[in-house]
């Protein structure tokens, strides 16, 4: 694992290069974001969880889009819809994902764009997410979509449990969708 973890450090440190990104960027030409359909969501299973049958089981509450280079899939995320009586109650962006060789590239920002856009059609007035409170990359990118740290109180206890047993702790942001 700690080979893993360093290759995964050397290679972030290239794809902050400019000249890395400049060239990332012409050849994410090709990249589509979309809904994801059955194959697709194949796909994410198999890059995910290699070693588990993908669920053949359609969740109403939830809608997947992929990023996608020809046909394969290189990025995902959820659009979640928790009820009104849930402490995560409302729409909530979830499962953010991409291959590390296609980072810093502008996939996660257009990932999160499509789930705006989705909230938006179905009339959501707030997009929720939860982001590790030590991801400053990932804060400030939210940020610059604009999100912003929110406090919801059904979800403190439960945060502050997490912590406690994974030994970091999740925060929530929230970007308003319409005028209230």
């Amino acid at each position: 694992m700690r080979i893993r973890q360093l290759l995964s450090r050397c290679f972030s440190k290239i794809q902050s290069i400019s000249f890395y990104r400049a060239i990332a960027r012409l050849a994410r030409s090709g990249i589509i974001i979309e809904e994801a359909n059955h194959i697709d969501m194949q796909k994410v299973n198999s890059w995910l969880s290699p070693h588990q049958k993908a669920p053949e089981s359609f969740k109403p509450h939830v809608t997947n889009f992929v990023a996608k280079r020809v046909e394969n899939v290189i990025g995902f995320v959820q659009l979640v819809r928790h009820p009104d009586d849930s402490p995560c109650a409302g729409y909530w962006l979830f499962s953010l994902l991409v291959k590390i060789s296609y980072r810093r590239v502008g996939i996660v920002e257009e990932l999160t764009r499509a789930v705006i856009k989705k909230a938006k059609e179905e009339g959501a007035q707030e997009l929720f997410l939860f982001v590790r409170e030590d991801s400053n990359n990932a804060i400030r990118l939210y940020q610059n979509i604009g999100f912003k740290m929110k406090k919801i109180p059904a979800l403190e206890e439960i945060l502050m449990e997490e912590k406690l047993k994974r030994g970091y702790r999740r925060v929530v942001m929230s970007k308003l969708l319409c005028n209230i």
